[in-house]
């Protein structure tokens, strides 16, 4: 029997073929490595989208509106009109602060004591309470029992070296950057002309002694039933018109008016009998309490 020859696979063919078996196996190890980055990067891509979308959720900012020229050709029109929204922007900015800035003092946010730090009360006996129940110990009172708004510029009534000066006298020597004034009931013999008067004059010449200071006027207070029913020519109704005419007095002279009296008014506009039993004018710690309250919140901030 003839044998036949076995035939021999070339060495080149086996080693190619031996090649690819290596490059696919290669190949489908790189393969599965690549799974597992693909899917963190995945992973990674969610998260992120995820966290953008939570984030616009929870960002308050409000969206600004771009400024857009209605020439996009010109450059030079563009940063014109850019400079005349921005012109008439702080023009409306300074309008709404005009109008928010004197007359009435709407309410605010809540400052701190140190507020009044650098503040003067200047008035009579219902601001010398400030002192004797040590409301706001680290302001300066300036006040005198019987003490009025037509003999204020005159009547010496605060110690100084060894002689006494007057009150606007004593202001002339401080710094503040807050003056309060309130003159009340003391002052309502006087008729509302002069009343209002004699309160420009005291108010020009603080203006004069201190023209970078806050000026807050405050209301007339109100007073009780009792106190109106013992005195024909003194009502609340009568305190309500001369503090309209102090507010008008405030807008006209730039200056800051606080509605106190709101607070001490019970629901038929007097002074609740409670509050002052003695004399029906003058009140305790409590109520001074509520007026610095009302201070607290109605103060424009520097």
């Amino acid at each position: 029997m003839k044998n036949t020859p076995i035939k021999k696979i070339p060495r080149k063919n086996f080693n190619e073929s031996n090649k690819v078996s290596r490059d696919y196996s290669s190949y489908n190890r790189k393969k599965k490595n690549i799974f597992p980055i693909l899917f963190l990067l995945v992973a990674v891509l969610v998260l992120s989208t995820a966290t953008a979308g939570i984030w616009q959720l929870l960002d308050k900012t409000p969206y600004i509106e771009p400024r857009v020229s209605s020439n996009p050709s010109s450059s030079t029109s563009s940063s014109q009109e850019n400079s005349a929204s921005d012109s008439a922007s702080d023009s409306a900015s300074s309008e709404s602060t005009e109008q928010v800035k004197f007359g009435l003092v709407p309410e605010t946010e809540w400052q701190r004591n140190k507020y009044f730090n650098d503040a003067v009360f200047v008035g009579d006996s219902i601001t010398d309470g400030i002192k004797l129940y040590d409301i706001m110990s680290n302001a300066t009172v300036l006040s005198h029992t019987g003490i009025n708004i037509n003999n204020i510029m005159t009547k010496a009534v605060i110690s100084e070296n060894g002689t006494e000066i007057t009150i606007v006298d004593k202001l002339a020597t401080l710094s503040p950057k807050k003056i309060y004034v309130m003159m009340g009931a003391n002052s309502m013999g006087l008729d509302k002309e002069n009343f209002i008067k004699y309160y420009k004059v005291l108010i020009e010449k603080i203006m004069q002694l201190h023209p970078e200071s806050i000026i807050y006027v405050q209301s007339v207070l109100p007073v009780t039933k009792r106190f109106e029913d013992n005195r024909k020519d003194f009502s609340n109704t009568k305190i309500d018109e001369y503090n309209q005419a102090l507010l008008e007095m405030c807008e006209d002279m730039q200056i800051y008016y606080l509605n106190v009296a709101e607070v001490f008014k019970d629901e038929n506009g007097r002074l609740p009998d409670e509050a002052s039993p003695n004399d029906g004018m003058h009140f305790g710690p409590t109520w001074y309490k509520k007026w610095f309250d009302y201070l607290h919140s109605h103060a424009i901030k520097v």
